[in-house]
């Protein structure tokens, strides 16, 4: 199981757009995480076999991720997490 802590750079517009809509918040997390539905039989979802799950942290930019896989946290856009 990895757990990751995640600490947004509200200063970069990506994050500020993210962070006000969960839908893309969500396809963000998402791209740290292997793309192969192609290998899987229809309705396969990364989500429910991988265990990901993640949370906001209220009134802040912080994001917690748990899954069962380790995480890319590379892909992410540049700047896109605080130092």
């Amino acid at each position: 199981m990895f757990l990751s802590k995640l600490v947004l750079n509200e200063r970069n517009r990506q994050v500020q757009y993210d962070l006000g809509n969960a839908h893309k918040l969500h396809q963000q997390i998402m791209h740290a995480f292997p793309d192969e539905a192609d290998q899987h039989s229809e309705g396969w979802s990364p989500r429910q076999e991988w265990h990901i799950l993640f949370r906001q942290e209220p009134d802040s930019a912080v994001i917690l991720v748990q899954a069962d896989i380790e995480p890319n946290w590379a892909v992410l856009p540049d700047d896109y997490l605080s130092d």
